[in-house]
Formats: C-alpha cells, sequence, structure tokens
C-alpha cells in the first residue's frame, strides 16, 4: 500500500511539474480579442486604382454571426461532437485517441477539440509532439 502511494505521489508530481514547464510561456486568451491577421498590401496607381497586391496569407476576419447555422452544425459535427459540453478539453477523447493509436503502432486518429485547434493554429507551432500537444491543452 505505501508503495502504491508512492507511485501515485510521484505520477501527480511529475504531471504537475510538467504541466507547469510547459505552460508557462503561453500567450494570454486575452490577446484574441486584439488578434488582427497579417492584411494584404495593396499597390495603387496615381489614380487610385489597387494594381496589385501581395500577401503571405490572404485572411479576412469574420464574425461567428456571418456563418450559416448548418456550416456550424457541420463543423461541430465532424470537428469536434462534444463542442458544446467540454470546457475546452476532452480527456476521453484524448485517452481513446492515445489507446487507438498505441493499439495500431502509429498516429492513426487526432484528439485535439476545436478549441486546442484554434489554439495551435493561433499561438503554437504545427508539430506533432506530446510536448506541444500539452501547451495546445
Amino acid at each position: 500500500l505505501f508503495g502504491l502511494l508512492v507511485l501515485v505521489s510521484v505520477l501527480v508530481g511529475t504531471t504537475a511539474g510538467l504541466l507547469l514547464v510547459y505552460t508557462t510561456d503561453l500567450p494570454q486568451v486575452d490577446a484574441l480579442e486584439a488578434y488582427r491577421p497579417s492584411s494584404i498590401t495593396e499597390i495603387y496607381d496615381d489614380h487610385g486604382v489597387v494594381i496589385g497586391s501581395f500577401a503571405l496569407q490572404r485572411r479576412v476576419v469574420a464574425n461567428y454571426e456571418d456563418f450559416p447555422q448548418v456550416l456550424r452544425d457541420a463543423l461541430v459535427s465532424t470537428e469536434d461532437k462534444e463542442f458544446y459540453t467540454h470546457p475546452g478539453i476532452n480527456f476521453f477523447r484524448i485517452a481513446g485517441a492515445a489507446f487507438r493509436d498505441i493499439e495500431s503502432g502509429g498516429k492513426v486518429q487526432g484528439a485535439s477539440t476545436l478549441t486546442m485547434q484554434l489554439a495551435r493554429n493561433l499561438f503554437l507551432s504545427p508539430d506533432r509532439r506530446w510536448q506541444r500537444k500539452v501547451q495546445e491543452a
């Protein structure tokens, strides 16, 4: 019994330490309110007519209300069925995906919720290491 208690304590301490290390330098979610994607540079002639445009990414900011309900429902249905019921991370989905990955010997199923995907795309790198996954969560 004492050995089990020590093992559980070590696991809890290790997990807490890893979470602390990988979450200390994350950007704040408040930054989303001020988020503005890189804009397109437009070149005008002397009459004010656009003659060219340059951009690394062609993004347009759209509000939630700009998307039809059917599109929102389709997105949630395909990407994160439990979107409205979890707090941004779905531990059951992560455990299930990890089990299937171990069972198959490779990465066969994603575990990211829509919230985690947003965090990854706005704040983090696209790499697939578990350390980045902890930051995403």
